[in-house]
C-alpha cells in the first residue's frame, strides 16, 4: 500500500483508528518511517520528523473481527480477497470533517477480476471513494447474477448454504420490496470463507451502500451450519439494504433501532415462510428475549452497551421492536413495523437526522403513552420492564 502526496507533508493521519492494529499489522517498507498513536488516532511520521511525499507499507491481509466496524480483509478460500476501502482513508496532518473523498488505484499483477462500485474491471482501476468506503473484490471467482442480485460466493462454503441463498434470494427480495419499496439498484452480495490456524471460528456480516457481505472463518463455523441460520443471517443483512438511509445511525447506543429492526424484520420473514423456518424464528426470538432479560436483570441496557456488550443491540433490539409491534396490534393502529420504518426513512430523506429523536417523533402517535415513555428512556431499560410491556421473561 503506497500513499503519494502532491506536496511534502509532516505526517499522514488515518481517518479511522478503530483498534490501533495498523501498528502491528502494517510494516513500513522504509525503516525510517513509523506508525504512532497521537490523540487517539494512528499517524505515520518519519523517525527524524522530516517531511515526506511518499510512504509504502506491506500489510497482513487476514481476517480480523472488529466489533461494530468493518473487517479490513475478508479472504476467499481460493486466494481472492474482499477488502474495505475505508480502512485506507488518510489525510495530510489530520482528516477535517468536510473532507470526504479519496483517490484510490488498485493494481493486480495477475490481471485479476476487480469489482468496484458494482462495476467489473481487469487488472487495474482507479476511482474516487467517499463516505464510509465500500467493499472491493479482487480475485478469480466467477460472479453469479440474476434479476435480483449480483453475487460472488466462495466455492468452499457448504452446499446447504449455497442452495439456501440461491433458493431464497428471490423470495427475500420480493418480501422486503413489497413492504419497504423496491430497490432502485441491484445490490452486490459477497459471501466468503477463510480457515484459521488458531482454532478461532465465527461469522460476521454487514452492509455498505448497495452491498451485502458475509464472512465465515474457521472450519467449525461452517461444519454445523444449517439453512435456517443462513436464512436469518442473510435476511438480517438484506433488510439493512431495504432500510435505506435511515439505517445510518452513528451513535452506538442508538443502533438497536436498525439492528433490532433488522432482527424483527428477519423474524417476520422466516415466520411467513412457515414450517421449520417458523420454528427457527420462534426459537431465535425466545433465545434473544431470554438473553436480554437475563443481562438486564442487574444492569440497565445503556450501561451494558457502554461496556461494549454490542450483542444486546440485536437481542434487546429485537425485543424492543416486538414491544412496538405488539403495541400497534393491540391499539389496532393501521400500521406495522415496516410502515414505521418507511415513515422513519421518509423523515430522514426530508433532511431529518437518522437518530433516536427522529425515531421517537415517528412512533409517538402510533404507540401507547406507556410504551412511548419506556422507549424514550430505553437506555434505562431493565428486565422488570418486560412484564408490563408484554415481553416474555423466560
Amino acid at each position: 500500500m503506497t500513499y503519494q502526496a502532491n506536496v511534502p507533508i509532516e505526517k499522514l493521519a488515518f481517518k479511522s483508528s478503530q483498534d490501533n492494529s495498523r501498528i502491528a499489522r502494517w510494516t513500513p517498507i522504509q525503516d525510517d518511517f513509523e506508525i504512532l498513536v497521537e490523540q487517539g488516532k494512528e499517524v505515520v511520521r518519519r523517525k527524524d520528523d522530516t517531511s515526506f511525499d511518499k510512504v509504502s507499507f506491506e500489510l497482513t491481509p487476514t481476517y480480523v473481527n472488529l466489533p461494530k466496524d468493518y473487517a479490513p480483509f475478508s479472504p476467499f478460500s481460493d486466494g481472492g480477497m474482499l477488502f474495505h476501502s475505508g480502512r485506507f482513508f488518510a489525510c495530510a496532518s489530520s482528516c477535517p470533517a468536510d473532507l470526504n473523498s479519496w483517490e484510490m488505484t488498485l493494481i493486480s499483477i495477475d490481471a485479476d477480476f476487480i469489482v468496484v462500485d458494482g462495476q467489473n474491471f481487469m487488472g487495474r482501476t482507479s476511482w474516487i471513494d467517499r463516505d464510509d468506503g465500500q467493499k472491493i473484490y479482487l480475485g478469480s471467482a466467477t460472479p453469479q447474477e440474476n434479476m435480483d442480485i449480483f453475487a460472488l460466493i466462495d466455492s468452499k462454503l457448504p452446499p446447504v448454504l449455497l442452495k439456501a441463498l440461491e433458493r431464497q434470494i428471490p423470495e427475500m427480495m420480493t418480501f422486503f420490496a413489497s413492504r419497504l419499496a423496491k430497490l432502485e439498484f441491484k445490490p452486490t452480495l459477497f459471501a466468503s470463507y477463510s480457515e484459521t490456524s488458531n482454532g478461532s471460528f465465527g461469522h460476521q456480516g454487514g452492509t455498505l451502500p448497495n452491498q451485502v457481505f458475509m464472512h465465515w472463518y474457521g472450519k467449525q463455523a461452517i461444519s454445523t451450519i444449517n439453512e435456517y441460520q443462513v436464512s436469518w443471517f442473510f435476511a438480517h443483512e438484506i433488510a439493512h439494504i431495504f432500510q435505506r438511509e435511515a439505517k445510518n445511525i452513528a451513535a452506538i447506543e442508538q443502533q438497536w433501532i436498525h439492528e433490532g429492526g433488522s432482527e424483527y424484520m428477519s423474524y417476520e420473514l422466516l415466520y411467513k415462510l412457515g414450517g421449520n423456518y417458523r420454528i427457527y424464528a420462534e426459537e431465535k426470538f425466545k433465545t434473544s428475549t431470554s438473553l436480554c432479560w437475563k443481562r438486564t436483570k442487574t444492569r440497565n441496557f445503556g450501561a451494558l452497551i457502554a461496556d461494549q456488550n454490542y450483542d444486546l443491540l440485536y437481542s434487546c433490539g429485537l425485543v424492543f421492536w416486538h414491544i412496538i409491534a405488539n403495541d400497534v396490534n393491540t391499539l389496532k393502529v393501521e400500521s406495522n413495523v415496516f410502515d414505521i420504518w418507511a415513515a422513519f426513512n421518509s423523515e430522514v430523506m426530508k433532511g431529518e437526522p437518522s437518530d433516536f429523536t427522529t425515531f421517537l417523533k415517528v412512533i409517538e402517535p402510533i404507540v401507547s403513552k406507556e410504551t412511548f415513555n419506556t422507549l424514550r428512556n430505553i437506555q434505562k431499560f431493565r428486565a422488570a420492564d418486560f412484564v408490563h410491556l408484554g415481553g416474555r421473561a423466560s
